[in-house]
């Protein structure tokens, strides 16, 4: 995302754009500047702000339901089960790209009296 912000900021340079690549990447700053080399068509460049436009205005809507869904979850829930604290997990849960932006656990233990997220195979989706 660093590099295609700094595209259409106006930086060109594959090296300048290259030293941005996130850590993870596996390609050399090379290999990587290498990919960045070509030209810089206006109408191109038109269609990837848009389209970064259209990915940022997703991942923010995304966002302000996740928000929304968790306080009429916490409004609307009342809880039926008061068995203490929730319990601590068994494993530590991995965190995926998709997951809401809050805990259900405890959601589910007070409404539920048990964290349906420890059950094997299931997540928190």
């Amino acid at each position: 995302m660093s590099i295609i912000r700094a595209i259409l900021e106006g930086e060109k340079g594959p090296y300048e754009l290259a030293g941005l690549a996130d850590v993870r990447v596996k390609k050399s700053k090379d290999e990587i500047a290498a990919s960045l080399q070509g030209e810089w068509k206006d109408d191109l460049l038109f269609v990837l702000r848009e389209s970064l436009d259209i990915y940022s205005f997703c991942h923010d809507r995304i966002a302000r339901t996740d928000l929304q869904i968790e306080k009429l979850l916490k409004g609307n829930l009342t809880p039926k089960h008061t068995h203490g604290p929730l319990p601590t997990p068994r494993k530590k849960k991995k965190k995926h790209k998709n997951d809401p932006g809050f805990d259900l656990s405890p959601l589910a233990w007070q409404s539920l009296g048990a964290d349906l997220y420890e059950v094997d195979g299931i997540i928190q989706t």
